[in-house]
């Protein structure tokens, strides 16, 4: 017979809980008091680099690909990458874009110095490459470029680098808005349309090399051995073979605004059900907008990853209480429309509207969708659904239920 949880189990549950947040804000603190410890300015490479641990060298070794040092001890260490750094500053500089470049600009023109507020990941890599240290100069926080970084910097800030930085920004932002829509790329289609869109051919080291400097600092790519990926792709295998079952749909021709667009960092697609499902959620449960479009992004963000309309329902519905069985079904019909017009990554950049008005208008049958159940199509309007012994909508030529079906 189970033992039944009782009062005394529930606080030892809340104290477990409350020291977890506890050993967690004792380690914020410990990580806050480090970024900013006090430090002197100006201050040299050397001495910048003196503070760090031995594993922070390394991987700063690794970042700039310096060889045959891994047996180095420290001191010898930060020597060498007090030579290697500033004579290598150049390559890096050529794999820069706008933010990171701006970043450095600013410190630069500061002397050397300058108050910059950014996420830790982003503190992280300039102090992982030596560009740049936080730390606490009379009493304020601001973030420090070493003099031989500085002078080296200034040297090189010539219009020929600042085409450079403008070029790799398109890139980067091509790339990430190719992958906001389809979540995936094979790399022969990734660089076939990248070079569509720019209209011109592209070095395939070179634009690899801003591609892994710029997911380093955080853009939101990843990389695998098939192609590329958005980073919130849950699956990328489920992504490639739902690509790979519609032959026939070719991917969403975007214009070069909108992926540039789709590329900036943050951008959620916010078309009109978005907006009126957002707009439902703040009246409905008083509030404000920042709360009720971080809970669309995130059915968004389901869709996009090819979850049952059923599951994301129910999930909403956990998170936000119904109160009648009419509140229930304006937020299905709402979350419905918000699924047949948010472009999935499954459909290759279309919408299942966009398919299901294709199709009905050719008299084909109609593509698969991620809907409820998994890989059923299903109008809003008229609830139709796709028959178990009709043909399979994926167009694999067997019957629905021997197919997506199962």
């Amino acid at each position: 017979m189970s033992r039944q949880w009782n009062n005394h189990d529930e606080m030892i549950f809340e104290q477990a809980i409350e020291g977890a947040k506890e050993a967690r804000r004792q380690m914020e603190d410990k990580a806050e008091a480090k970024l900013w410890r006090e430090m002197t300015y100006p201050v040299s490479l050397a001495d910048a680099l003196s503070q760090l641990t031995k594993n922070d060298l390394t991987e700063i070794r690794s970042n700039w690909n310096i060889r045959n040092a891994s047996s180095l001890n420290k001191q010898d260490l930060i020597d060498l990458l007090s030579r290697q750094i500033p004579e290598l500053l150049h390559v890096l500089l050529e794999k820069l874009d706008e933010t990171r470049y701006a970043i450095l600009k600013r410190m630069a023109n500061g002397g050397g110095q300058a108050f910059v507020s950014l996420e830790p990941h982003e503190y992280r890599y300039f102090k992982l490459r030596g560009l740049a240290f936080t730390g606490t100069v009379d009493g304020n926080r601001t973030l420090v470029m070493p003099e031989e970084i500085l002078q080296t910097f200034q040297s090189q800030d010539i219009p020929s680098l600042h085409s450079a930085v403008q070029r790799h920004t398109e890139w980067l932002q091509l790339t990430q808005g190719l992958l906001y829509y389809y979540g995936f790329l094979p790399r022969a289609d990734h660089f076939r349309m990248v070079e569509q869109y720019l209209g011109s051919g592209v070095d395939v080291e070179h634009y690899l090399n801003v591609m892994f400097e710029g997911i380093a600092y955080g853009w939101a790519i990843r990389s695998s051995t098939d192609g590329f990926m958005h980073e919130e792709v849950f699956d990328e295998t489920e992504v490639i073979q739902e690509q790979q079952s519609r032959p026939n749909v070719p991917f969403y021709p975007f214009t070069k605004a909108q992926l540039l667009r789709a590329g900036k960092p943050g951008f959620v697609d916010k078309g009109q059900a978005y907006k009126a499902f957002a707009d439902f959620l703040r009246r409905s449960y008083e509030i404000d907008f920042a709360e009720a479009e971080e809970a669309v992004d995130l059915c968004v963000y389901q869709i996009q990853n090819g979850d049952r309309l059923g599951d994301i329902i129910t999930a909403v519905t956990e998170e936000f209480e119904i109160p009648s069985m009419d509140v229930l079904q304006v937020l299905t019909r709402l979350l419905g429309e918000l699924h047949n017009t948010t472009r999935q990554w499954a459909l290759k950049g279309h919408t299942p509207r966009e398919l299901f008005e294709v199709e009905r208008a050719s008299l084909r049958p109609l593509p698969s969708t991620p809907f409820a159940p998994k890989g059923q199509v299903i109008d809003i309007a008229t609830k139709k659904k796709v028959g178990r012994n009709e043909p399979c909508p994926c167009g694999s030529g067997k019957k629905y239920k021997k197919c997506c079906g199962r």
